[in-house]
């Protein structure tokens, strides 16, 4: 913009397993239990501000947090999502706010 402010516009649409709570992008969406609250314009699947890790995209919330699904996890590879998965909640500046379990349970 003129005043020297980032816009980012985001037309991704979520790809189907992004619902999925036992799929690729487990646990699927946040909702009100996890204290998620979608933006007033509805859902939003953006980038992760944090460009690190392998889970490029999430839900953004109210306040332009964007919680990224953990995916399951395997006995292969269990530091995908140690404790289970989760959404890693990330800040618009790409810092880690906290980890958001189904239900509730944050660490």
């Amino acid at each position: 913009t003129i005043t020297g402010e980032t816009v980012v516009y985001s037309n991704y649409k979520p790809p189907g397993d992004a619902f999925d709570k036992t799929g690729a992008k487990a646990p699927g969406q946040p909702g009100t239990a996890e204290g998620f609250v979608p933006p007033k314009a509805g859902d939003r699947w953006v980038p992760n501000p944090s460009a690190r890790g392998k889970n490029r995209f999430g839900w953004e919330d109210a306040d332009g947090n964007v919680w990224v699904p953990t995916g399951p996890g395997s006995p292969a590879r269990p530091g995908d999502a140690h404790g289970g998965p989760h959404w890693d909640v990330i800040d618009k500046n790409g810092k880690k706010i906290k980890d958001a379990y189904p239900g509730g349970h944050t660490r």
